[in-house]
């Protein structure tokens, strides 16, 4: 009966929710990590995804906790807070959180059609969803993630973080009728980086655009230091053939940038290597970055925490703080979108 059960509802999302959508790259929330994108999904269904988007409320979805093994079901509208509170600072203002309940909501939308149309992975063993970031999202349920908060305002955050999800229940992104693939992450450089510098796949609504507000933000600039030693066999590790050149200081040759201003290439000992590669090596915060030579050591300046595309969560948090509503938030880091509904209005 179960069987049956999920193979109906497999079929009724799959029919009803999404209309087209980009296969999902996995983003970065705080706790950001990145796979390359993949290719589009052909779409079953044309037509506009706001009206077309028939979901009955509650909408239920079957998620696998991979820490316990068991799978339970819920409200996606429960999920998606369990997400917020995960990933965005309670304290901010309201309407950030409300950006980041549309922007979560949107992102899983994806994931759930990508996972319809291509097969759900053997890891959330039959379940629509799991809690693997690898696969999915790392998601804790609100009133355990309610547990690490300062016991003074844990009750108020809570609060605060229902009513975002509620007050926003049901919306998400789309852009040409497909599902927004709505990345976000802490801190940007102070200008988003496009998707398509990033994971080299252009996606029309990710383009570079300002957020000098994060230029405020606790741990927008960062240092790494790495002895000679430890640098060369950071880069050994990586490209054995590389030219380990003395002094240290002409290692470093050509590098180029992003519309961003992260580092696109960077030539190190005869070798290129792209800014997220360097960074993913050297545990850098980002990929906006300076290397410089001193002392017989490698220094890198970073600025920025995450990988830059999308939504830059301290940039919403300051932009609500400056009066700015959660659609304004929105349309601002992604381009030409346009709000739709999940849920079937009678």
């Amino acid at each position: 009966m179960k069987k049956i059960v999920l193979g109906f509802f497999v079929i009724c999302v799959a029919v009803f929710l999404i209309p087209s959508v980009l296969v999902p790259v996995a983003g970065l929330f705080q706790r950001e990590k990145e796979v390359p994108a993949a290719a589009d999904i052909v779409p079953e269904q044309e037509g506009d995804a706001v009206t077309t988007a028939v979901m009955q409320d509650p909408y239920q979805i079957s998620l696998y906790i991979t820490a316990s093994g068991e799978t339970v079901t819920m409200d996606f509208e429960d999920y998606v807070a369990g997400i917020v509170a995960e990933e965005m600072p309670p304290s901010y203002p309201k309407e950030a959180l409300k950006a980041q309940a549309v922007a979560a909501r949107s992102y899983m939308l994806s994931k759930i059609a990508g996972y319809l149309q291509n097969g759900i992975p053997e890891e959330h063993h039959g379940a629509l969803l799991c809690t693997d970031y690898s696969h999915c999202k790392n998601w804790t349920a609100l009133s355990d993630t309610k547990k690490r908060w300062d016991a003074r305002f844990a009750d108020d955050y809570e609060q605060k973080i229902l009513e975002a999800v509620q007050e926003t229940r049901g919306e998400y992104l789309i852009y040409d009728n497909k599902v927004a693939k709505t990345f976000f992450y802490a801190v940007s450089s102070g200008q988003t980086e496009t998707a398509e510098d990033v994971w080299g796949t252009a996606l029309p609504y990710l383009q570079s655009v300002p957020s000098e507000e994060d230029s405020r933000a606790d741990g927008y600039r960062s240092r790494v230091f790495y002895p000679k030693e430890a640098f060369y066999t950071v880069l050994k590790g990586a490209r054995p053939q590389i030219s380990l050149k003395e002094p240290l200081s002409s290692m470093l040759g050509k590098v180029t940038y992003t519309q961003g201003g992260s580092v696109a290439t960077i030539e190190l000992g005869g070798e290129i290597f792209k800014g997220t590669e360097i960074r993913s090596m050297f545990g850098l915060r980002s990929a906006h970055f300076n290397l410089r030579f001193e002392e017989e050591q490698a220094v890198f300046e970073v600025t920025g925490y995450g990988h830059g595309v999308g939504m830059s969560q301290f940039g919403a948090g300051a932009m609500a703080g400056e009066g700015k509503n959660y659609q304004e938030i929105l349309m601002h880091y992604y381009s030409g979108v346009t709000l739709a509904s999940l849920y079937h209005k009678a």
